[in-house]
Order: C-alpha cells, then sequence, then structure tokens
C-alpha cells in the first residue's frame, strides 16, 4: 500500500485548533478573575474585622472604667454618642467623648479638657455602618432593662445608667461580605444595680 505525500493542515483544521485554544483560556481567566475577586474580598473581611476588634478593645478599656456618664442632649446623641468621666490606671479623670459622625462615617474618640474643648482626638473605626438612625450606644438600668433615649430624659439616663452596651458595625467600601458587627459592654465603675434609686 503506497502512501500519499504528507499533506499540510488544513484552515478549517487551524481554525478548530484556535477556537477551542481560546474557549479553555477563557475559562482559565474566569477562574482566576473569580479566585483573584473571592481573595480580595476576604482580604477586606479581615481588615474589617481586626479594625473592629482594635476599636472595640479601646471602647471596652474605656466602659470599664466610666465613673459617671453625661446627659445627652438629644435622643439621637444618646444613641450614636456616649460622654462620660473615665478613671485611668492612675486614678486621673478625664471625660471622654465617644461618638459616631454620619457625615464621614466614621467612630470617633475625643479626650475633652476642662472647658469641654476636645484636648485629643482620634479615628477608631472608619466605613462604618449604622443606617440612618444609629443605635450604637444601649442604656440599662439597675433591673437590667434597657431605657429608651427617646423616652426618658438625658438626666435620667444619666443618673440610672448602670450598664453601657456599644455596638459597632464596619463594612469596607467594595466588599462583597456582610457588614461585621462587634458589641462591648459594661458596668459602670462606680455605679452598682443596689446603689440606684431611680
Amino acid at each position: 500500500m503506497r502512501h500519499g505525500p504528507d499533506r499540510g493542515t488544513s484552515l478549517v483544521e487551524v481554525l478548530l485548533a484556535t477556537s477551542l485554544a481560546v474557549v479553555v483560556i477563557s475559562v482559565l481567566l474566569g477562574s482566576f478573575d473569580s479566585v483573584t475577586r473571592a481573595t480580595a474580598d476576604h482580604e477586606r473581611t479581615l481588615d474589617v474585622r481586626a479594625d473592629l476588634r482594635q476599636a472595640n478593645a479601646e471602647i471596652g478599656r474605656d466602659l470599664r472604667s466610666i465613673s459617671s456618664i453625661a446627659a445627652p442632649p438629644s435622643p439621637l446623641e444618646a444613641r450614636s454618642s456616649l460622654t462620660a468621666e473615665v478613671i485611668d490606671s492612675g486614678s486621673r479623670s478625664s471625660t471622654v467623648s465617644i461618638s459616631y459622625d454620619r457625615e464621614s462615617r466614621t467612630v470617633n474618640r475625643e479626650v475633652l479638657d476642662g472647658s469641654g474643648a476636645v484636648a485629643s482626638s482620634r479615628v477608631l473605626l472608619r466605613s462604618t455602618d449604622m443606617g440612618a438612625d444609629p443605635q450604637m450606644v444601649r442604656y440599662f438600668d439597675a433591673g437590667g432593662a434597657e431605657m429608651d433615649p427617646g423616652a426618658v430624659s438625658g438626666a435620667v439616663l444619666a443618673a440610672c445608667t448602670t450598664r453601657i452596651e456599644i455596638s459597632l458595625s464596619a463594612r469596607r467600601v467594595g466588599a462583597g461580605s456582610a457588614t461585621q458587627t462587634l458589641t462591648v459592654a459594661s458596668a459602670l465603675r462606680s455605679r452598682r444595680p443596689e446603689e440606684v434609686s431611680c
């Protein structure tokens, strides 16, 4: 049996091989892109958690050192900020304000001087997600019931609070994951439930 001369590759075979290569490369690039996006989302989530843990730790130190709280001027400010006298490890007292700024979407910690002016300020958390009516600060009375800042006066909140909870929520811009939330709570240092009569 006689074989013919070697024949070359036809145009149809080249087109089929090229099409197959394009499909395989497209699938590989799509997989690589989805893995890259998932990795970036996961890194943003880890960053948010680390930021929340750090802010939570600092706020927790402040809450454990509170000796008294100031009367908030309005129910909205009572929910989004807390001003309190804090006693440090050296038994020195200072006024600390922890507040949520809706415009910049940050949680800030300010130390106030004797006249009420800001002596130092620091951003504890960026990209916070508290919504239109932030519920960051919650107040509890001697019986453990939550007090509604809209239903009681600021003076009653200041006098009757024995425990405070602060919830922080954050989400990185562009993150595909859900909002991360941490809550820190502490009883006021010098105010035991049996000592409060409201």
